[in-house]
């Protein structure tokens, strides 16, 4: 018997205990004429069964073989469904969303605020069913089985997701939102990703989209909540916590080479402003 999804103190306990969980044979009934606003990422691969649904002001249909992706914020409400509707559902705390944000390739997240769900073909749901099954595989795991179990996480999440890019590319789909305020941002972290090891100043982001610095940062400002500044030196700082985390021959004086740092001294000081601990002191505190 497929187990019923309580998207409200049940969720909410599932994000707190784990910024990641698998729910398999979920069944999607309890949603019915309850409008909710999601406290985290809910994505759902719909096995079995259709639901009519309010997402927002926006009529919505799922049914089998879609992929449905509610970010947080949003009011979800099923208007209708069968008694059948089953998923399996991967629940993203925020704090989550912004590591794997922070890892991907594609940055495009806010597409998914506007067109909320495709249909994969067979294969593509074997793909998908690939992924989520290593995904579980992961969750499963003890601390004590794998020091680095978040690591591995957000590298399938970021797998999962360029997975999604490319199921909806093959089909055609093209983004239906048309935010030019979040197409900036988007554009800029592409840009930030091929460009950080070149520059880490709000300057230089701005003269390669054209945009005066103070328009710039405004709109990054106002699509997130948070300052240009803030984007490179997040991006930067889990860049050099990856290189920490899977590369443990690799020197300090190395990795601040490798992210375009002039001298070891520059790198420690900006990783201590943006941690709050030295790179050596990082690297320690994962060793016990």
């Amino acid at each position: 018997m497929a187990a019923e999804l309580q998207i409200d103190r049940n969720l909410e306990i599932i994000v707190t205990k784990e910024k990641v969980t698998v729910l398999r044979d979920v069944s999607l009934t309890k949603m019915q004429n309850k409008r909710t606003i999601l406290p985290a990422v809910l994505l759902l691969d719909i096995t079995r069964g259709y639901a009519r649904v309010q997402y927002d002001d926006t009529i919505l249909l799922w049914e089998e073989s879609n992929i449905a992706c509610i970010m947080p914020g949003h009011a979800i409400e099923i208007l209708e469904c069968s008694e059948d509707i089953t998923a399996t559902a991967i629940v993203m705390s925020e704090d989550f969303l912004e590591d794997l944000k922070m890892n991907s390739f594609s940055h495009d997240y806010q597409k998914y605020h506007f067109s909320p769900v495709f249909t994969t073909t067979p294969e593509q749901s074997g793909a998908v069913e690939h992924i989520i099954y290593t995904i579980q595989t992961i969750c499963d795991l003890q601390p004590y089985e794998s020091p680095y179990r978040y690591e591995l996480l957000i590298s399938q999440m970021v797998i999962g997701y360029e997975l999604l890019n490319i199921c909806q590319r093959r089909q055609g789909i093209i983004s239906q939102w048309t935010n030019r305020n979040a197409e900036i941002f988007n554009h800029f972290s592409e840009l930030l990703a091929a460009n950080f090891r070149t520059s880490r100043e709000v300057n230089f982001y701005a003269n390669l989209l054209y945009l005066s610095p103070k328009y710039f940062s405004n709109v990054i400002r106002q699509v997130t909540g948070f300052s240009a500044g803030h984007w490179i030196d997040e991006y930067v700082t889990a860049q050099a916590k990856r290189i920490m985390l899977t590369r443990s021959d690799i020197t300090i004086q190395e990795i601040s080479f490798r992210l375009g740092f002039p001298e070891p001294a520059s790198f420690i000081h900006f990783f201590k402003r943006t941690t709050g601990i030295t790179p050596k002191e990082f690297r320690n505190s994962k060793k016990a």
